[in-house]
């Protein structure tokens, strides 16, 4: 998802999507451990999902 359809979501929702990001960044550490990843750029991509998710959390807690 881009950044303007996670801010339609609401914070039940964020942290759903948050959980999920998670996890896939697990299972792409782990795909790297093994040898097995062949598109490296999934990594970054997949904090930056994580980041992003928690800056909305955070804008939408605080105001």
């Amino acid at each position: 998802m881009n950044t303007q359809e996670l801010r339609k979501l609401g914070l039940e929702s964020l942290a759903t999507e948050l959980k999920t990001a998670e996890e896939h960044f697990f299972r792409l550490k782990m795909q790297l451990a093994q040898g097995s990843l062949t598109k490296n750029h999934l990594i970054r991509e997949a904090r930056k999902n994580i980041a992003t998710i928690k800056t909305l959390i955070t804008e939408q807690t605080k105001g």
